[in-house]
């Protein structure tokens, strides 16, 4: 039987890790962006629960929340993205997967944050993954945060 998921994308060297060639810089944010401190202010994130940080980089933003009561999952691609975060955001959980393919179970997250990942998905992959991904999301109202 044919998988019905794609591969994952791969970097073709350690080279072309954003996180390692300091690319990330023009988008990494040392603190919480102000989206997610506005959504949180007004209300809309809910009470804490489980998050899943959706291309979580350096995972300042999920560290930030599992400091503030939630638990928290980052998932990136990037390994030395990865490695920093866990040194830096001891509060959160890391995993390196790809976002088409996230090891979440039905239900199982209460809020689902992207702050800039699924510009990188392959055309045609962000309708397909948005369903995957709302239906790990506990709410069945939606997805409370959208994408950035």
């Amino acid at each position: 039987m044919p998988s019905e998921r794609p591969p994952p994308p791969a970097q073709s060297s350690e080279t072309d890790d954003p996180y390692v060639t300091g690319i990330c810089r023009w988008w990494h944010l040392r603190t919480p962006s102000p989206e997610l401190l506005e959504a949180e202010a007004a209300g809309v994130l809910g009470a804490p629960g489980v998050v899943a940080d959706l291309g979580c980089g350096l995972g300042t933003e999920v560290g930030y929340l599992a400091g503030r009561g939630w638990r928290g999952l980052g998932v990136d691609l990037s390994a030395p993205a990865l490695s920093s975060a866990c040194a830096s955001q001891p509060g959160a959980r890391f995993a390196r997967a790809d976002v088409t393919r996230l090891p979440l179970r039905t239900g199982s997250a209460d809020l689902l944050l992207d702050r800039g990942c699924f510009h990188y998905l392959r055309s045609g992959a962000a309708p397909v993954t948005l369903g995957r991904l709302r239906g790990c999301c506990a709410l069945a109202a939606g997805w409370p945060c959208g994408c950035a």
